[in-house]
């Protein structure tokens, strides 16, 4: 059940949790009353609840750190911590305040609303035929200019509440809701207020009729435990459910059919059954933001809010019928199995999972056809996970996703920037965008042909090796599983690498022709070096002997190679100064292009 609070501000702004109220042992005087506070932001905070007895000189404990906000974050984005946590020197997140200098919240009610914006008629100007009073500048030639503002009252007429469609209320206090007469109002951000119980968003709800956007980021709402009751139910099925599982949200509709965007970042839900149980009352409900929540227990949600008993599930979760954008970014997803839960949502096209701890991309069997995958599937955010094998950017592959954000893995924390899309766009076959930025024909070709030369030297270093070759190289195919799709489909490429590397020995003497074409103005005039260099030379090395022949700073240096038999071939960056060329996948008759760049 979720536990009684009250949400209150100090003159600083601070936003915190009363858990106690009553006399405080260290007091002064024994008798004066005062509120003990836990704060969202623990460095407020001066104790954990416990203090020294004046009288008898022994630790006191009036309250302690609540659990349910542990996780839950400020507005300004620090993480709360528990009261047990060493970063604040034991236990700091917790104040007795005296309750007159605490601020309990402002009611969202007409006066509120009129408050933000100035009304059409209001004989108050900033500035007055168009001269912001006593607001000068001073002139080139010492004097004293005026200020102009003009379009004061075009302005001021498209700010009347009457005309709004949308309003933003951030960081106002309010803590509840009264009726009022703005019920034409479209969208409505209150994020970072008071807002602590369900009933209250269930009357804003009713008292906002025509809301298609509704924001309550940051307000400590907790999970819902509210039964969504068909309209035909019984008063006895009624009283039933609702003796099971609470009545916290009782909206006096059943069904809120405008409402299509609903934001619930960092507002400390621990179960994703309160998304289920919103989404009955929301049926049109197509973007949904959860960011920054705790649901690291999706496996034990039930398939459906039928079940009223929470145990593990690997079934697909059922609702959010016309659902599009789902974003559950920083949420404590630990499983791609989690993930998996919400492959039946018929119209899921963009999934944000960013900030997870997300370690491996299932294996999805593409000639399964008994259970639907991600069928809407287009965009998917991965940043900042934890993916650390190749094999698992494959996965991806079984899903019908363009575009892709990826970033901040351990599969690319050893890879340049342009490495890691290079592989990327190599890996996977369907990509368009990849983290935000276009796919074309031409970088798709060239990525591939990269790739290609990589994979293969690898095998090639394996069978030279001699050693345990079979299951070497099974593993490089495992984990690069489109080589041979892609070494058929770029033939040509392939022939010039095989045959680069079959000649002249082992690889380690292995040699390639290539030329060194400056680009940069100060010596582009100059011939081209035509050299036979080892295709184990570094990336640095090959740099110190452009600054010699070209007499360009080595710091400035920037190096791209392109293939010259290869029609509308597209330089490729080489960004790694400890790699060697054919690491990069430089081979015999390549360029090398030499340009200039600023520090």
């Amino acid at each position: 059940m979720k536990p009684l609070i009250t949400r209150v501000r100090d003159p600083d702004g601070f936003i915190g949790t009363i858990m106690y109220v009553g006399p405080v042992a260290s007091a002064k005087n024994a008798s004066e009353i005062y509120a003990g506070v836990a704060w969202d932001d623990a460095t407020r905070g001066k104790h954990d609840g416990s203090v020294l007895c004046r009288a008898t000189n022994k630790i006191v404990r009036h309250f302690s750190y609540p659990s349910f906000s542990k996780a839950f974050r400020s507005m300004g984005g620090l993480e709360m911590r528990s009261s047990s946590s060493p970063e604040f020197g034991g236990n700091k997140g917790c104040s007795f305040m005296r309750p007159s200098k605490l601020d309990f919240g402002v009611p969202l009610d007409d006066a509120l609303l009129r408050s933000k914006y100035v009304e059409e008629d209001d004989p108050h100007l900033e500035a007055p035929n168009n001269i912001i009073t006593g607001a000068t500048v001073r002139t080139s030639g010492g004097r004293s200019k005026p200020i102009e503002l003009l379009g004061e009252l075009k302005i001021r007429k498209k700010q009347q509440l009457e005309k709004l469609k949308e309003i933003s209320l951030r960081n106002l206090g309010v803590s509840s809701i009264l009726q009022h007469s703005f019920g034409h109002l479209r969208g409505i951000d209150l994020s970072g207020n008071l807002l602590h119980d369900w009933k209250e968003v269930a009357a804003m709800l009713d008292s906002f009729p025509c809301l298609e956007e509704l924001c309550l980021s940051s307000n400590l709402l907790h999970d819902t435990f509210a039964s969504p009751v068909s309209t035909s139910s019984s008063e006895n099925d009624r009283a039933k459910l609702d003796g099971i599982i609470g009545t916290d949200f009782q909206p006096k509709k059943q069904c809120y059919d405008m409402l299509k965007r609903l934001v619930l970042n960092n507002c400390g839900l621990s179960s994703f059954r309160t998304l289920q149980i919103l989404d009955h009352f929301f049926p049109n409900l197509d973007d949904l933001c959860a960011v920054s929540n705790d649901f690291s227990k999706l496996n034990m949600v039930s398939s459906s809010i039928g079940s009223q008993e929470e145990t593990e599930e690997v079934t697909p979760i059922k609702g959010f019928d016309r659902l599009v954008t789902l974003d559950l970014s920083d949420c404590c997803i630990s499983s791609w199995g989690h993930v998996e839960r919400f492959r039946a949502l018929p119209c899921l096209r963009s999934l944000s999972l960013n900030d997870n701890a997300i370690a491996s991309i299932g294996r999805h069997d593409v000639n399964n056809n008994k259970d639907r995958y991600f069928e809407s599937l287009k965009s998917i955010d991965l940043v900042g996970n934890q993916v650390s094998l190749w094999k698992d950017i494959a996965n991806i592959n079984a899903l019908p996703v363009t575009s892709l954000r990826f970033r901040n893995n351990p599969v690319t924390s050893t890879l340049g920037a342009s490495e890691s899309r290079s592989s990327l766009i190599a890996r996977l076959c369907n990509l368009n965008f990849l983290n935000s930025s276009p796919v074309s024909a031409k970088e798709r070709i060239e990525a591939e042909r990269r790739y290609i030369r990589i994979v293969a030297r690898e095998l090639l270093l394996v069978e030279e090796s001699g050693d345990d070759v079979q299951e070497r190289r099974e593993y490089i195919l495992t984990d690069n599983p489109r080589f041979d799709e892609l070494k058929e489909m770029h033939r040509d490429s392939m022939l010039g690498v095989n045959s680069n590397l079959t000649q002249g020995g082992r690889l380690a003497n292995d040699t390639m022709n290539i030329a060194i074409v400056s680009m940069a103005p100060s010596s582009c005039t100059k011939d081209p070096l035509r050299k036979r260099l080892p295709s184990s030379l570094t990336v640095g090395r090959l740099k110190s002997m452009c600054s010699r022949a070209f007499d360009i700073d080595y710091a400035n240096i920037i190096l791209h190679f392109r293939e010259a038999n290869v029609k509308d071939s597209l330089p490729t960056l080489l960004d790694d100064e400890e790699h060697s060329l054919s690491y990069f996948g430089v081979s015999d008759g390549c360029e090398i292009l030499v340009n200039e760049g600023e520090r």
